[in-house]
Order: structure tokens, then C-alpha cells, then sequence
């Protein structure tokens, strides 16, 4: 009986203990990355902006010909369409409340969703459903 009390015990802690592991490893890497970027981008800021506008660009550009070479230039340029009215509407909506307006800013996510409706549902090329009267 003691020997099974031990044993468990010695599990129990071990659990916890490759619980500890993970956490000690997922902080040493999350520090790894952060720190490099934090330091440069507290002493280069604009460069800092430059290059993760330059990593954001070209990651839309992999995601945008991925997309084109999967389901056609159409879709794929439709769906950036999309993603920019909401991107658009929401930054637009941001910048209002910002600036003190926030009726303005509900206008705009408003306008955002209606204009995102109308162009993912209300226009179609071919209708498959049969009009009734």
C-alpha cells in the first residue's frame, strides 16, 4: 500500500512537473521572439514599421496567389474585395471613434455590413433557386 501511495504521488508530480516544462518552454520562446523585436522596434521604430509592412504585404501576396491558383482569379480577387470593405469599414470606424464621432463610426459599420451583404449574397451570375410567386 505504501508503494502504491508513493507511485502516485510520483506521478502526480511528474505531471505537474512536465506541466512546469511546457510553461518554462513556452516563455523561454515566447522571450526569444519578443525581446529581438521589442528592442528593435523601440530603437528604430520607423524602420521597425517598415519591415513588418513589407512582412504583411508579401504574406497577402503568398495568401492572394495561393488562393488564385486554388480557386481562380476571380474568386480569389472577390473574397480581397471582401476582406478589404470589412478591414476598410472597421479601420474607418476605429478612426471616428478616435476622433470623437461614435454615432459616425455606427454609421460606418453599418454601411460596412449592409455593403458586404449586398456583395456576398444579393449579386449573383446565375440564380439557382426558382422564383415563386
Amino acid at each position: 500500500m505504501f508503494v502504491k501511495i508513493v507511485k502516485e504521488y510520483g506521478n502526480l508530480f511528474s505531471g505537474a512537473g512536465r506541466v512546469l516544462a511546457l510553461l518554462a518552454l513556452c516563455t523561454a520562446t515566447g522571450a526569444a521572439f519578443v525581446i529581438p523585436l521589442w528592442k528593435f522596434a523601440t530603437s528604430a521604430p520607423r524602420l521597425y514599421s517598415i519591415v513588418i509592412l513589407i512582412l504583411l504585404a508579401s504574406c497577402g501576396l503568398y495568401l492572394l496567389v495561393k488562393k488564385i491558383r486554388k480557386h481562380g482569379i476571380k474568386k480569389a480577387l472577390r473574397f480581397f474585395l471582401l476582406l478589404l470593405i470589412i478591414l476598410a469599414g472597421v479601420a474607418g470606424a476605429m478612426s471616428s471613434v478616435l476622433a470623437g464621432s461614435r454615432l459616425f463610426a455606427a454609421l460606418i459599420l453599418i454601411t460596412t455590413v449592409i455593403i458586404h451583404g449586398i456583395l456576398s449574397f444579393g449579386i449573383r451570375s446565375h440564380d439557382t433557386t426558382p422564383e415563386t410567386m
